[in-house]
């Protein structure tokens, strides 16, 4: 029987990889157009672009401690709320 078995180095939540920084920023404008008010949003989520490792392999062999997770790209959302008076 052939089997992979999995070996934990080292006990779950015991080794952390460095504190990340991600930079998140809202604009909004609201502008008036008649009797109705557009709320136009612009969301950037990552400014900089930021690939921190998030996790890493664990387990013995060759690819511990290889990075399993990183910090999502940067990410832009255009949105706009529309409101009767």
């Amino acid at each position: 029987m052939n089997a992979t078995v999995s070996i934990a180095l080292l006990p779950p939540y015991t080794l952390f990889e460095p504190r990340f920084n991600q930079v998140d920023l809202r604009l909004t404008k609201t502008i008036p157009v008649g009797n109705v008010r557009a709320k136009v949003a612009i969301d950037g989520y990552n400014l900089f672009n930021s690939a921190a490792v998030l996790a890493t392999n664990g387990t013995y062999g060759t690819s511990w401690l290889t990075p399993t997770s990183i910090l999502g790209a940067r990410l832009l959302k255009l949105g706009v709320q529309l409101d009767l008076r």
